[in-house]
């Protein structure tokens, strides 16, 4: 593996291609097999397909350099990987993702800026240490949604909120503030506590 062919004193003038074998991946290419024997070559721009062992690959060259600007076949074809060494910006006027089976994202940081947002799903399940959400409306419709955070801001200028069955909340601890009128409707209302029941305001009336 570290004898790396060398060029002759004669190259043939020009750009030329030659394609081989991948069998060794290093930091900044391969070495591939050839007709022309061991080359290293270095993981040209335009390839954004990593390469693999065993991957048939196609190398340019530039004077003394060997570039391997692309994948032809690969060995293992149930895993392709896409990677640029820096940030990767794909510009268009629409964009679709279309997958049978899923659809994941690791990173870091995410950040989704768009006028308007459509999410439609079967099963939505959301875990996060923090979740900052602000949008200028926000419609959620569901018919079932579990939600479990440590603490959670959530500030709306006007909500609406339409439970056609029940709606079950289980709290240590719950405060109200509401700064002009709180008005609840409905043909029943029930109030129950185990200790002590308090009603406090310059003027209460009941009836």
């Amino acid at each position: 593996m570290t004898n790396v062919h060398e060029l002759p004193s004669v190259w043939p003038a020009g750009n030329g291609m030659i394609l081989g074998e991948v069998v060794l991946l290093t930091d900044t290419g391969a070495r591939v097999r050839t007709d022309q024997g061991l080359l290293a070559a270095e993981l040209a721009a335009s390839c954004l397909l990593q390469p693999g062992v065993g991957d048939r690959v196609a190398l340019l060259i530039d004077g003394p350099l060997f570039y391997l600007t692309a994948v032809l076949t690969a060995q293992d074809k149930r895993s392709q990987r896409l990677q640029v060494p820096g940030e990767l910006v794909v510009a268009a006027a629409s964009m679709r993702f279309d997958s049978t089976e899923s659809f994941a994202v690791e990173t870091r940081s995410l950040a989704l800026k768009a006028v308007a947002a459509e999410f439609q799903f079967g099963l939505f399940k959301q875990l996060a240490l923090k979740m900052t959400v602000v949008a200028e409306k926000l419609d959620v419709t569901a018919e079932k949604i579990h939600r479990s955070a440590k603490q959670e801001f959530t500030l709306f200028h006007q909500q609406f909120e339409r439970i056609l069955d029940s709606k079950n909340t289980q709290a240590d601890r719950w405060f109200q503030r509401v700064h002009k009128q709180w008005v609840a409707r409905s043909e029943r209302t029930t109030i129950t506590a185990k200790k002590e029941v308090k009603i406090d305001g310059e003027r209460i009336d009941l009836g």
